[in-house]
């Protein structure tokens, strides 16, 4: 017996444990929550997620969900704490653990209204809907059978029921982001049938707005490639949204999102070719696209 200690609390014999690899603990997410440092691997470059991006807001369906009997009552996002809550039950999307590449989702049936609203001012999100340009990923899944309706996905509005800032799936599969000039929606889509997003198929969906660029104000991306057809310009509106982020529905909720939500990453800014092929390398490593 060591002096010094209990017989009953010492032992000579060592356990050896076996150090998790780098790829075993990125997969679990560890050090993605709120308030968290990257994971650094033993080689000293912590792996790629879109916490890397230092993006305005990350949402992901594994963490940050508040249930309430079953249902999603509100989603917290992984980079600033943003929070998008539903507090009627009828209107709350449900998680489901393994549709979309077997990783959670949260899934809109599009029978009823289905919705998260940011609970924050609308002016938090004026960047939407300004110059400074911004771009928004998305993990999806559209359901099927696609509905007629229009589908959205983020949208915000300003006083009088304009749209601006709305990243939406529309027609059952094509998808764009709108801005307004504060009277009437200037920016339509990438082009008839450009941008078709077939349905029953994982997808990282992209879209980048940003005015005065040489070629296209408007970059729509399926799986990291250009889906635009003609050239698409944009006048931003110069006052701020009369209405909060809201995921899942448009206006009344009339045009619905229907399917699987993983991931909703946003910027203030374009993303570089290099961290969207890194986008899709995440994407695909997690979800198989």
């Amino acid at each position: 017996m060591q002096p010094g200690l209990d017989s009953g609390l010492w032992s000579p014999r060592r356990r050896r444990i076996r150090r998790p690899s780098d790829a075993e603990i990125q997969a679990l997410g560890v050090g993605c929550g709120v308030g968290f440092g990257p994971y650094v691997p033993s080689g000293g470059v912590a792996p790629f997620t879109p916490a890397s991006l230092s993006p305005f807001a990350w949402w992901r369906a594994d963490l940050g969900v508040t249930l309430v009997s079953g249902r999603v009552e509100s989603w917290t996002d992984q980079q600033n704490g943003h929070l998008l809550v539903q507090t009627t039950a009828a209107n709350q999307p449900v998680v489901d653990a393994a549709t979309l590449g077997g990783q959670a989702s949260l899934y809109f049936d599009n029978t009823t209204l289905q919705n998260l609203v940011s609970n924050e001012a609308s002016s938090v999100w004026t960047f939407l809907h300004d110059g400074t340009g911004c771009d928004v990923f998305l993990v999806l899944r559209v359901g099927a059978p696609a509905p007629a309706d229009t589908v959205p996905l983020a949208t915000a509005t300003i006083a009088g029921g304009t749209s601006l800032g709305s990243l939406m799936l529309v027609e059952n599969a094509i998808y764009y982001f709108e801005a307004g000039n504060g009277a009437a929606s200037v920016v339509a889509s990438p082009g008839t049938g450009a941008a078709s997003a077939p349905s029953a198929t994982n997808l990282l969906i992209e879209s980048a707005y940003k005015t005065g660029q040489a070629t296209k104000d408007d970059l729509d991306y399926i799986d990291s490639v250009n889906k635009d057809g003609a050239n698409n310009t944009a006048v931003p509106s110069t006052a701020a949204p009369g209405s909060s982020l809201t995921l899942g529905s448009l206006g009344g909720g009339a045009q619905r999102f229907f399917g699987y939500l993983a991931e909703v990453v946003i910027l203030k800014r374009l993303a570089t070719p290099a961290e969207r092929a890194s986008m899709q390398t995440y994407v695909h490593n997690r979800c198989g696209i």
